[in-house]
């Protein structure tokens, strides 16, 4: 094996030259000593440092704005959707109003039409319009307004969950040529 002394000519290592003394050891892991660093270069190492993390952190910040982007856009698409559903309603109860209008009905007849299509609407689609879940005789805003009265301050919705009828529900499918088979 051939090195560069410090003369820059070759010379040729010996076997004698390689050891695993521990001495050998920790003079090829100790770091070459840099004599021309100075406090300068040490002020750079440390703004350099200091960038990165600043850099690092930026990063950070960057990706939680994706994932609330991307949060945001779902629900944009779920917006639009219910947007959607509800322009198809509009666009229904209009039809059906001008189907009225067209049969011959007087005025006042279509009036109290549309005005029992939107309540029904209404009753469906806004929450304190809907029939509360335990007592369908009254709507959510009833029951608010009762319990702010038992409790003696005002009650409101912060937050609610959406339930379907029959939802979490499971039920065990059954193969009806089973019985069949067992009774042959």
């Amino acid at each position: 094996m051939l090195y560069l002394n410090k003369f820059g000519s070759l010379i040729r290592k010996k076997l004698s030259d390689i050891t695993n003394s521990s001495h050998h050891l920790q003079e090829q892991q100790k770091p070459p000593e840099d004599t021309t660093s100075n406090s300068a270069d040490k002020d750079c190492i440390q703004q350099l440092l200091k960038e990165r993390m600043t850099l690092l952190k930026l990063l950070a910040e960057e990706n939680k704005i994706f994932e609330w982007t991307k949060a945001e856009m779902q629900m944009f698409r779920g917006n639009v959707q219910k947007l959607q559903l509800q322009n198809w309603n509009i666009a229904q109860s209009n039809t059906h109003m001008l189907a009225a209008e067209a049969s011959g009905k007087s005025q006042m007849a279509i009036e109290k039409l549309v005005e029992g299509r939107l309540r029904k609407y209404f009753e469906e689609v806004v929450l304190m319009e809907q029939k509360f879940i335990v007592n369908d005789t009254m709507n959510v805003k009833t029951v608010l307004d009762n319990l702010s009265k038992e409790v003696g301050s005002p009650v409101r919705v912060v937050s609610f969950l959406r339930m379907e009828v029959g939802e979490g529900i499971a039920r065990q499918e059954t193969d009806s040529s089973v019985p069949v088979a067992q009774a042959a």
